[in-house]
């Protein structure tokens, strides 16, 4: 089931790469507002892709532990992953990245 969820996710990104769009999405915004209010200072977030939302977190000051299933959803010079302050790793399979 894992490595079937992984294959649709790769080729769904692969292709089409900006399915979500650039810009961080709406429930983000809301969240951070939130997590802010919360006095949250970091965030993990699960099923990041192309990690737009988790970028908005880190701009706006917290640290963000992004993940998602797909092991590509990175690549430099393409997405946020070649963005300073943004670290990739893989763990278990699964692309990791943690910024500031």
């Amino acid at each position: 089931m894992a490595d079937a969820q992984r294959a649709h996710w790769q080729a769904a990104y692969t292709q089409h790469p900006q399915m979500y769009g650039t810009e961080p999405s709406e429930p983000a915004r809301h969240a951070a507002e939130a997590f802010r209010a919360a006095g949250a200072s970091t965030v993990v977030e699960l099923g990041a892709g192309h990690g737009r939302d988790a970028l908005l977190f880190a701009r706006k000051g917290f640290t963000v532990h992004a993940t998602d299933f797909r092991l590509q959803c990175h690549r430099p010079g393409t997405t946020h992953g070649s963005r300073p302050g943004i670290r990739p790793r893989r763990r278990n399979g699964m692309a990791a990245h943690s910024g500031v």
